[in-house]
């Protein structure tokens, strides 16, 4: 009963939590520039370009700040920058083409000076982009020479206007290319000496614009690509949750505070460091914005509904090594030994776990039960003391064997590499071939199998997400055909049935003396207090006896003119 209501609380909390997985993602693919470019004419292709015509990177002004800016008349300049693609980046973060950099936006934003009293400029652009191949060509003379032939090139012109009199730029529209970086070079007509750069282009995915524009659009989208993997996903991850609840009883037994670094920790890596990638990512595969979701979600499935483990307590009573110190009767002096585990409840018994992602994941592995089961016999459950719950700091406390070794034979389950025997030599002189020569029979299966499992993990990387992640899957599938757990061991030590009861006896003996030294304790303690408050009262008794008694001879004693002092001596004197 209790299985199915949380089975459906976690439907419920899936489908909650999922409705907002779609909120965020098309806002990152619709975002767009709403800077005005310039117009741009038609491309035309198959133009005879030379390689010396096309390389020139232009005049560098002198004394410039940077390399992007050329000289114009006699004072003004004229430069082109980009937005780089970056986290944040808007067009005022505005940077110079350098000779090394990769513009990744469809647009270049050219500005200029050309004094503070010139006048308004309507410019014309050529815009060429181009590759080049390096042939080997006989001459005349029959000598082989290698040059650079242009190939691939797309012209186009782009008109724009810039402001006189002060310092403005307009933003230009390069033909879109996406896919290994091609060469561009840009110059004003009537100034192709003069007023000209090259530079390296190609769109990233992160930069393209997404055309929609009504809110059904955005909603279609975002239930297409990111609702629905979303669900589907988090129903995978949610059923796989069951099937490890029933296998290792809860989660991996982190806190949530670790969980929240780690997820700290990946998201400023995304963000300031792989943003690039992560936005091509998202422009190319928007449903992994879906998988990601579901899984996170089906994480925090896993963590709600995992079981709190039990803490088991093994104690054992022994000599230890000075067994001398033990009398024929019992009495002596007794070492202790204890060991605490976590338990959990498993649809394969009580398992001990230990905290950790690799422990859980030892315990999950498929085809393997790793996790040592304790094993408790009903004949041994008279060595089990359980207290109230709410007073004891364990739930349940075993009594060991005083003679055995230690309280419990554990061992844990981990991870480790093991190669599969994919060669079999022949033993014998009977199984060599051609009398002589040893043939080793070749394990077809498992080695079939493997390099299948690693094509298909680089596959589905790759179809669902990008290049990058099919070889992340691919090292991850051909490292779980090398890894294997550990099976780990629990062998219980147990002392005999009747020895719980004894030392419960114990226990029951110790606390009523307990109970006789503390009624004797208060006896004490209650006659010392009333012997303390009888001479109190003996004392005030006599304080007031004495204060009385002063008064009295204080009221008989005769005034103090009349009183004679002692040993005074009359003095005649002349009368």
């Amino acid at each position: 009963m209790m299985g199915a209501q949380r089975r459906r609380a976690a439907l419920v909390v899936v489908v909650l939590l999922s409705l907002a997985v779609p909120v965020v993602g098309p806002g990152v693919a619709l975002a767009q520039d709403d800077t005005e470019a310039g117009d741009q004419s038609d491309a035309t292709e198959n133009e005879t370009w030379t390689y010396g015509e096309l390389a020139d990177y232009g005049t560098v002004k002198s004394n410039a700040p940077s390399k992007a800016i050329r000289p114009f008349g006699d004072a003004g300049s004229f430069w082109i920058r980009h937005v780089p693609v970056r986290f944040m980046a808007s067009p005022e973060d505005r940077e110079y083409v350098e000779p090394r950099t990769v513009v990744q936006r469809d647009s270049i934003y050219v500005g200029s000076f050309r004094g503070w009293d010139s006048e308004e400029l309507d410019a014309t652009f050529h815009v060429v982009l181009w590759e080049f191949e390096t042939v080997e060509r006989t001459t005349e003379d029959n000598e082989t020479v290698t040059e650079r032939v242009v190939t691939n090139a797309t012209h186009t012109t782009v008109s724009a206007t810039l402001a006189g009199g002060d310092y403005g730029y307009a933003e230009l529209d390069l033909p879109a290319h996406y896919g290994d970086p091609m060469l561009v070079t840009v110059w004003l007509e009537g100034h192709r000496e003069d007023v000209s750069w090259r530079f390296r282009y190609s769109v990233s995915e992160a930069a393209q614009s997404v055309p929609m524009q009504t809110a059904g659009g955005i909603a279609g989208y975002a239930a297409l690509w990111m609702f629905a993997p979303c669900m589907l996903t988090s129903v995978g991850v949610v059923a796989l949750d069951r099937r490890f609840l029933d296998k290792v009883g809860n989660g991996p037994m982190v806190s949530v505070l670790e969980v929240v670094f780690a997820l700290a920790v990946a998201t400023f890596l995304a963000v300031f460091v792989w943003y690039n990638g992560l936005l091509e990512l998202l422009a190319t595969a928007p449903w992994s914005v879906g998988i990601a979701g579901g899984a996170l979600l089906g994480v925090a499935v896993l963590f709600a509904f995992s079981e709190d483990p039990e803490e088991v307590l093994f104690f054992q009573l022994t000599s230890g090594e000075d067994s001398a110190s033990i009398n024929d009767d019992g009495t002596g002096r007794w070492h202790v030994r204890t060991r605490a585990y976590d338990v959990v409840e498993t649809a394969d018994g009580r398992k001990i776990r230990r905290e950790g992602w690799i422990p859980w994941l030892v315990a999950v592995w498929p085809f393997h039960d790793a996790a040592p089961t304790v094993d408790v016999d009903e004949a041994a459950l008279g060595t089990r003391l359980v207290g109230p719950e709410e007073d004891d700091e364990y739930d349940e406390v075993f009594l060991s064997d005083p003679t055995a070794d230690a309280p419990i034979d554990y061992e844990g389950a981990s991870l480790t590499f093991s190669t599969p025997d994919l060669l079999d030599w022949p033993e014998s002189e009977d199984e060599l071939v051609a009398g002589r020569w040893p043939v080793p029979s070749v394990a077809w299966g498992p080695l079939v199998g493997a390099f299948l499992l690693v094509g298909l993990a680089w596959h589905v990387g790759g179809l669902l997400f990008n290049e990058g992640f099919g070889i992340a899957f691919g090292v991850l599938a051909a490292l779980a055909t090398v890894v294997r757990p550990t099976v780990g061991k629990s062998e219980l030590n147990l002392a005999p049935a009747q020895y719980g009861a004894l030392v419960e006896n114990l226990i029951t003996h110790a606390r009523e003396f307990e109970d006789v030294a503390d009624r004797e304790y208060w006896k004490g303690e209650a006659l010392t207090e009333k012997a303390d408050k009888r001479a109190e009262r003996v004392r005030q008794q006599e304080e007031r006896d004495r204060t009385t008694f002063e008064k009295i001879t204080d009221e008989l004693a005769p005034p103090e003119s009349e009183r004679q002092p002692r040993n005074s001596e009359v003095v005649a004197g002349d009368d």
